[in-house]
């Protein structure tokens, strides 16, 4: 069984680290003593962007994309903000598959 728990600066353990966080379970008593736990995803939000034309002039690039005799260049744009891997994935894919990079199969799905 998954829950979800949100841990944001008011669960910050005032250590003078900024590493421990601390989560109440609202209306329960109980005490979890010597319990593990796993952690099935984590999404970490950062105020800084990971694409930014001035800071690390990353928001074009070109694919190099074979053809039959040569090779066509696909631009790929993105806007400047915070993007995760899945994002940029999702962009290129979707710059090949609208410059006819994918073969399509019989069925209509591109392979």
């Amino acid at each position: 069984m998954a829950s979800f728990l949100k841990l944001d600066s008011t669960n910050l353990v005032q250590d003078g680290t900024k590493s421990t966080r601390k989560y109440s379970f609202p209306g329960s008593a109980a005490d979890f003593p010597d319990v593990v736990c796993a952690i099935q995803s984590i999404t970490m939000y950062n105020s800084e962007y990971n694409i930014d034309s001035f800071q690390f002039q990353n928001t074009t690039f070109k694919l190099e994309v074979p053809t039959a005799a040569t090779t066509s260049i696909i631009s790929v744009s993105l806007q400047e903000g915070i993007y995760s891997y899945e994002d940029i994935n999702r962009s290129i894919q979707t710059a090949l598959v609208n410059a006819g990079a994918y073969l399509i199969d019989s069925t209509g799905n591109n392979v």
